[in-house]
């Protein structure tokens, strides 16, 4: 049985597609091979060596496992970071104001450029001004609300 046979050419597939084909195949036979080969082996044992050799593999994987678990936990110290070279540690503390604000002072800015167009419009274009207030009631109001609560938190 020959893994690399040319009896399957497929033009629609690469060579690198062919050729890892071919390659998972080869792989395929030989770990069919290895398994009859130890299948034979172990027959030829006696039940208790069967045993044995089980329990022995079990315990060796186990160890392994449990190796694997526990050695990143014991190669680093808990009471350290360590930062990977070439990066900066800055430290940035956001002021309390910043952080406890119910908005933040863009948004406040923003809702008082929105308020003073809004105050420009009533002065000069009252029908517009109107119209607007017309089709969102309660505009106004909210404006005031958020600007009081940002003024108040100052």
């Amino acid at each position: 049985m020959k893994p690399f046979t040319k009896d399957n050419k497929d033009d629609s597939q690469s060579g690198d597609q062919r050729i890892k084909g071919r390659f998972a195949e080869w792989v395929d036979i030989l770990k069919l091979q290895l398994a009859n080969f130890l299948g034979r082996q172990s027959q030829k044992l006696s039940l208790r060596q069967q045993k044995r050799i089980l329990l022995l593999a079990g315990v060796l994987m186990g160890g392994i496992s449990l190796a694997l678990i526990i050695r990143p936990f014991q190669d680093s110290s808990t009471h350290t970071f360590n930062i990977p070279e070439g990066m900066n540690a800055t430290a940035f503390i956001i002021p309390p104001r910043e952080r406890d604000a119910v908005i933040a002072e863009e948004d406040y800015l923003m809702l008082l450029k929105f308020k003073s167009t809004l105050d420009s419009l009533y002065k000069t274009n009252r029908p517009v001004y109107d119209e607007l207030l017309q089709g969102h009631a309660g505009l106004l109001d909210s404006i005031n609300f958020l600007i009081s609560i940002y003024s108040n938190r100052r």
